[in-house]
């Protein structure tokens, strides 16, 4: 099992005693300003 699935089995574990219609948010988010307009374009931003 991977770190990502690990950590996606945490929170949903968290989750799940909390309120019944409660939501769970996930982002990822690239700080780096190193692509190029083509590669940024390749990846849908």
């Amino acid at each position: 099992m991977t770190e990502e699935m690990l950590a996606l089995a945490l929170a949903l574990a968290l989750a799940k005693p909390s309120r019944a219609g409660a939501r769970l948010g996930v982002s990822d988010v690239v700080a780096d300003d190193a692509l190029s307009p083509a590669q940024r374009a390749e990846r849908g931003s």
